[in-house]
């Protein structure tokens, strides 16, 4: 395939760019404009980025929390083990 076909051609078959969220829609090329005007899945998009923002600093906090809750459970082993030997 050359370029033409890969990028610009009009008469190529290609994915909805909403195929990621779930959009299962192949069109030609020069028809993808007036599908994702109409596709549901492109227009939730904001919403699906927003979630997965959200979601990915979730997380990001457990697991800072989890980190944090096993080098405490570690410190109390630590310090019951160095009571029970004494």
């Amino acid at each position: 395939m050359n370029e033409h076909e890969t990028k610009y051609c009009p008469n190529v078959q290609v994915s909805c760019p909403a195929a990621l969220l779930g959009c299962t829609v192949v069109v030609l090329r020069g028809q993808i404009k007036a599908h994702t005007e109409e596709c549901r899945y492109e227009q939730s998009r904001w919403l699906v980025e927003q979630l997965d923002s959200k979601y990915d600093a979730l997380l990001d906090k457990y697991n800072t929390l989890e980190e944090q809750h096993n080098t405490e459970i570690t410190e109390l082993r630590q310090l019951f083990e160095m009571k029970r030997d004494n």
